[in-house]
């Protein structure tokens, strides 16, 4: 739960308090043991400035066990006797530099709100294998605001792959082309055309209209499993994307289908025109504002494409294929901004 701070109290707004992210107190240990598996993973921050964590494994759930009493400061009450909680204590996090979720509330009024067994503790996924990293912030309902961090970073714990995770992944590749290469029954896509999904790609006004082939593809190993026909690799290996056009949002989860084998491999497709944000109404002027896409869309500098950003990434048996250093792939879609006229949007940054 996040507070703003309630502009009609005559009392003094309190001013931004305790530890700010690039502060730390003095004495803060961590350690996080991963050498063995278990169920009912926790995550636990003592008030003595120590953290652990239990084995942690993908695709299972971690308790947080968070002390309030390591962030004391913001405190306001609210209710005619102050007797209601009107501060909350919320925790942050990002697995491999993709923040997921809402905030999780770990104490205060933000505790409350978590649907909890009895005695329970908050709860958050782990949803793949990797890095979580956490931190905390305070605030009230009168603005007060304080933050508990690791020495001006996060904090960090290993998530272990799980025992289905596949041997390797890789070769994630765009691929907007007008034709397909080789001749009648063998005839497919030309992946010496595909450039690296790391690059970026724009899905622009000559893909939407002239481009046969317009998927993101990549390849996935699993010794047993992806070597031979494997009438049963649709059981054996989750394969999902997941794709958002507004930061401030959820993912969005969607199988992917299987494209074919390449070598001892399984090859895996994601066809972007479904996922087109701007083909505008039946392709052609929008007329309302009504139709205009309720996500964030810029016009570029010079004024002639709107555009929308969308994040992507997949994952496999619990495990995250994304660019080499974290974080999401990008596929920038554009359109002309005249179809788009009845639309209010920003001009993009020059960044």
């Amino acid at each position: 739960m996040r507070y703003r701070p309630l502009l009609f109290v005559a009392a003094p707004v309190a001013v931004a308090c305790g530890l700010a992210p690039g502060e730390s107190a003095v004495g803060r240990s961590s350690s996080a043991d991963t050498t063995t598996a278990a169920t009912d993973a926790t995550i636990t921050f003592t008030a003595g400035w120590t953290d652990s964590a239990t084995p942690l494994v993908a695709g299972e759930e971690a308790q947080i066990s968070y002390d309030p009493a390591r962030l004391p400061t913001c405190r306001g009450s609210l209710g005619y006797g102050g007797d209601a909680p009107g501060w909350s204590i919320d925790a942050d996090y990002m697995v491999n530099g993709i923040a997921l979720n809402e905030p999780l509330g770990v104490a205060g009024a933000g505790l409350a709100n978590e649907q909890l067994p009895p005695g329970g503790l908050p709860r958050l996924a782990l949803p793949f294998a990797g890095t979580l990293q956490m931190w905390f912030e305070n605030d009230d309902a009168f603005g007060c605001n304080a933050w508990d961090s690791n020495y001006g970073a996060n904090y960090a714990f290993a998530i272990a792959p799980p025992a289905n995770a596949p041997g390797w992944l890789g070769n994630a590749s765009v691929l907007l082309d007008r034709g397909t290469c080789g001749m009648g029954s063998a005839a497919g896509p030309c992946y010496g055309d595909a450039v690296p999904a790391g690059t970026g790609a724009t899905f622009g006004t000559w893909a939407r209209v002239e481009a046969a082939i317009t998927e993101v593809f990549f390849d996935v190993w699993r010794s047993g499993v992806t070597d031979f026909d494997n009438p049963d690799l649709w059981q054996q290996l989750d394969v999902e994307s997941h794709t958002r056009f507004d930061p401030t949002q959820p993912f969005t989860m969607a199988y992917v289908s299987f494209a074919e084998y390449a070598g001892n491999n399984a090859r895996y497709a994601l066809n972007l025109r479904p996922l087109d944000p701007l083909a505008g109404e039946n392709g052609g002027i929008l007329t309302s504002a009504s139709q205009c896409p309720a996500i964030p869309v810029t016009i570029t500098s010079d004024g002639q494409y709107v555009q929308a950003d969308m994040e992507l990434y997949f994952t496999i048996n619990g495990v995250a294929l994304q660019p080499s250093g974290g974080g999401t792939f990008h596929i920038l879609f554009q359109n002309y901004a005249g179809l788009y006229a009845v639309c209010s949007y920003p001009t993009a940054s020059a960044s």
